[in-house]
């Protein structure tokens, strides 16, 4: 998805739609992550939501707090990040953004593209095959993270790609996971 004026009123009409339950924006540290997981639960369990959807949007928001924290580039000796919880009848979205080198769009896109093509058979066979098959990077990732998102919300990825500078963009990306009506 290109970044143009079709995408901001895209994401600025879905948070009209949305309830925020949770926004944060800042380093995603460790301490954070946690402050942040902790919040979440707080906030779905004063909102009722059922067990079942409790754990998938846990999971999703988990995964897209590693992701920032893992491969958001350093800006002042910070890892910062933008996470936003919404919710109306139907559905909870989850919008995570970070900033990314611009030298590594491409790939990202390409990871993204991959995973949302993906059948749930093939999310699961490139799941066991990165866990099995590819070593861990350096971060101490496998890379999962993508796969992991799709396959516990559901849905595929939206995302978005704002160019920051010449070496830096801004990466949107939101999941949305259904509620029973």
């Amino acid at each position: 998805m290109e970044y143009n004026l079709d995408s901001i009123k895209l994401l600025s009409s879905k948070m009209a739609e949305h309830k925020f339950l949770l926004t944060y924006k800042g380093n995603i540290s460790h301490d954070i992550i946690m402050a942040v997981l902790a919040l979440a639960e707080k906030k779905m369990e004063i909102d009722g939501t059922i067990r079942s959807v409790k754990k998938k949007v846990f999971n999703v928001l988990i995964e897209c707090l590693q992701n920032i924290s893992y491969h958001a580039e350093v800006q002042n000796n910070s890892r910062d990040g933008l996470i936003m919880i919404g919710k109306n009848d139907s559905e909870f979205i989850i919008y995570s953004s970070n900033l990314v080198s611009n030298d590594n769009v491409w790939m990202l896109k390409e990871k993204i593209e991959t995973v949302n093509k993906a059948t749930r058979e093939e999310l699961n066979q490139m799941y066991i095959d990165k866990i099995t098959d590819v070593p861990w990077n350096a971060r101490g990732t496998a890379g999962l993270g993508l796969i992991d998102i799709v396959k516990k919300s559901g849905n595929k990825l939206n995302y978005v790609f704002a160019p920051r500078d010449e070496n830096n963009s801004y990466f949107v990306m939101s999941t949305t996971i259904s509620t029973p009506v």
